[in-house]
Order: C-alpha cells, then sequence, then structure tokens
C-alpha cells in the first residue's frame, strides 16, 4: 500500500491495514522499547505498579491497536504476572 492510497483509504472514514500499518511504523521494535522502559524504571519502584501505569497510558492511546503496541502491552502485562 502506498503512503497516498494509506492517506486517502483513512480521508474516506475506513480503517488502515495494521499489517501495513506496522511495516511503516516509525517504532522501534516492542522488545526494544520494553528493554528500554524496564531499565528505566528506579530500582525502588514496584515493576508492576509501573507496569500497570504504562499500560494505561497505552490503553488511552490512538496507537493501542497497532501490532507493535500490542506486543509491547503483552510484555508490560507479562511483568504484571496476574495478567488482569
Amino acid at each position: 500500500m502506498t503512503t497516498s492510497r494509506h492517506k486517502s483509504s483513512m480521508m474516506k472514514g475506513h480503517m488502515p491495514d495494521l499489517k501495513a500499518v506496522a511495516t511503516i511504523s516509525s517504532l522501534p521494535p516492542p522488545e526494544d522499547i520494553f528493554i528500554d522502559w524496564i531499565l528505566s524504571v528506579p530500582e525502588q519502584q514496584c515493576l508492576e505498579t509501573a507496569a500497570r501505569a504504562q499500560i494505561a497510558i497505552i490503553d488511552r492511546s490512538a496507537a493501542a491497536l497497532d501490532p507493535n503496541v500490542i506486543k509491547l502491552r503483552t510484555l508490560l502485562v507479562a511483568v504484571m504476572g496476574d495478567y488482569n
């Protein structure tokens, strides 16, 4: 899908093809984002609480349906351990 075709389909109210969006995404791989996130959490902070906060941000985001964002969210859920 070309960029102009992608823009055209969005302007007509059609949902973009999520696989196509993932291939043109400017985000780094979700595993890289996860590693950066986990290393950025202060040592004294609870990882589960920090993961819940990040998941809440993702859930409010327009990018929540991006396949890479879904994968990142899944990694964060795994940190919580209870899968809620």
